[in-house]
């Protein structure tokens, strides 16, 4: 579950979404996307996710230690797919003493790109928002492809910092 975890870190996915994904629906060349099909995402069309350098680590770690259809295969699921991470989260909240969620890696990941200067355009196609722009519904069919790439690499150099221990936050005084 390490790699669900530092998947769902790295791309603001839903859990739910990334443990339905195929080996069908990650793509290596020409480039890293996962496609994301319209039948498994909460807004019922197809999201397409860039990955970044270290996301396509993952998962093709992920793709050498796995068989079968699914990137999150299961023994005990009669589908052959692990289809909860309800458990997984009790266990990680039960040794760590952290009332985390999975959506939780959600908001971090929006909040840190929208930190770092990413446009909240690009961070709710990351994320598959459907956008309620009227404009950016009919009329920009810009992919974003580039920002989304650029965003999710920014997103996987915090992480990385971040649980590396290189990067102190940086504190500001409060002047009265």
């Amino acid at each position: 579950m390490q790699s669900y975890v530092r998947l769902l870190f790295l791309t603001g996915s839903r859990g739910g979404e990334l443990l339905r994904l195929r080996w069908e629906h990650a793509a290596f060349a020409p480039e890293a996307w996962l496609t994301f099909p319209a039948a498994i995402t909460k807004a019922k069309r197809e999201h397409r996710l860039p990955l970044s350098g270290a996301a396509v680590a993952v998962v093709r770690e992920l793709r050498e230690r796995t068989g079968g259809p699914w990137l999150f295969p299961s023994t005990k699921s009669p589908g052959g797919r692990r289809t909860s991470n309800q458990d997984f989260y009790k266990r990680m909240r039960a040794r760590s003493g952290v009332a985390f969620v999975g959506h939780d890696a959600r908001r971090w990941c929006a909040t840190t790109m929208a930190a770092g200067g990413t446009p909240l355009e690009v961070v709710g196609r990351i994320l598959g928002h459907a956008d309620q722009s009227v404009t950016a519904r009919h009329y920009a069919k810009a992919s974003y492809a580039d920002e989304m790439r650029r965003a999710l690499e920014l997103l996987a150099r915090k992480l990385d910092a971040t649980l590396t221990g290189e990067a102190a936050p940086k504190v500001v005084p409060i002047r009265a």
